[in-house]
């Protein structure tokens, strides 16, 4: 348990310098171009999953293959576009935390679509992530300092919301296919969807005045933050519940608030920040009532062996 615990805050903590390190490569760097290297990068460190991955494709079913192309280019290029555009807008913090809203919103997709149950902890800890949410953007909407804040927020929700859907279809998907050769398959996809938006615009123009700087900054992106990251999440998650790995997520909120502040020198408004900690209470208490749910599941499953053993030796 201990060492699932230390993988997962290893990956959150990587995963925080994310969003700083995408402010300093600048918006002169078309995003796509960001959003098509990182994964690209991520999947070549990933190869040896990968080769693997395409002799496993043969035998999957026709759903699972079109799910993992939906993991590929729709919830995962498309948020990553939406996210990496977000950043020019708005803070790196409030954008990482609006990102968290994925637990509340995956829980939803899972109701609607798997018939999941929601009890009512549950469903108030959602209200507090829209409610937090419907608070940030309608603040950055009258905030004249900063016009920006309001399509990054709106930008940031929307990828939320689409790398929640990844949540909820991964959950079938690694079923049948090991996390890393999934975490491979899933780059791989995204940085060729986004490598077709990026040559179709004409991005290639523009990449030719990106400094050797922002390339070695993107290629840090995709090979020391996003491979490593997901790697170490995924081995976590072997370790410790799914509850556990979700209730350590938060922490890259405050990981990227420190890490803004001392690298590029930029502070949160007081306002904001009560907006992201109502948002980080609901999700806590999202993650706190499935880890209730799971507890007395548990509870019940010893409960009943403890009966059976009873019964038995009556």
């Amino acid at each position: 348990m201990t060492t699932g615990i230390f993988f997962i805050l290893s990956a959150w903590l990587i995963w925080s310098f994310d969003p700083i390190l995408i402010c300093l490569i600048g918006d002169a760097a078309p995003r796509s171009l960001i959003a098509a290297l990182a994964p690209g990068t991520a999947a070549c460190c990933l190869c040896l999953p990968l080769a693997r991955f395409w002799r496993r494709w043969r035998i999957l079913a026709p759903l699972d293959r079109r799910l993992v192309i939906w993991q590929g280019v729709v919830f995962t290029a498309m948020p990553d576009l939406l996210y990496v555009f977000a950043l020019r807008f708005a803070h790196p913090g409030l954008v990482s935390a609006i990102l968290r809203s994925q637990v509340g919103f995956a829980v939803l997709i899972a109701f609607f679509c798997l018939r999941e149950r929601l009890s009512r902890p549950t469903l108030a800890g959602i209200g507090l992530i829209i409610a937090a949410n419907i608070f940030l953007i309608i603040k950055s909407s009258g905030n004249a300092s900063s016009p920006g804040a309001l399509p990054g927020c709106t930008l940031a929700l929307l990828a939320a919301i689409l790398w929640a859907g990844a949540t909820v279809t991964g959950k079938r998907l690694l079923k049948v296919i090991p996390p890393a050769e999934l975490v491979a398959i899933r780059m791989a996809i995204a940085a060729l969807a986004m490598a077709a938006i990026f040559l179709g615009h004409g991005g290639w123009r523009a990449a030719e005045v990106i400094t050797v700087r922002q390339w070695l900054l993107i290629a840090a992106k995709g090979g020391l933050i996003t491979a490593p990251a997901f790697v170490l999440y995924m081995h976590g998650l072997r370790r410790v519940p799914v509850y556990l790995a979700s209730a350590l997520e938060p922490l890259a909120v405050l990981f990227t608030l420190v890490t803004a502040f001392f690298i590029l020198g930029r502070g949160v408004p007081p306002s904001d920040l009560a907006g992201i900690f109502i948002l980080l209470a609901g999700t806590l208490t999202v993650i706190a009532a499935a880890a209730g749910v799971r507890g007395k599941m548990i509870f019940r499953g010893i409960r009943g062996e403890k009966q059976a053993e009873i019964h038995h030796e009556e």
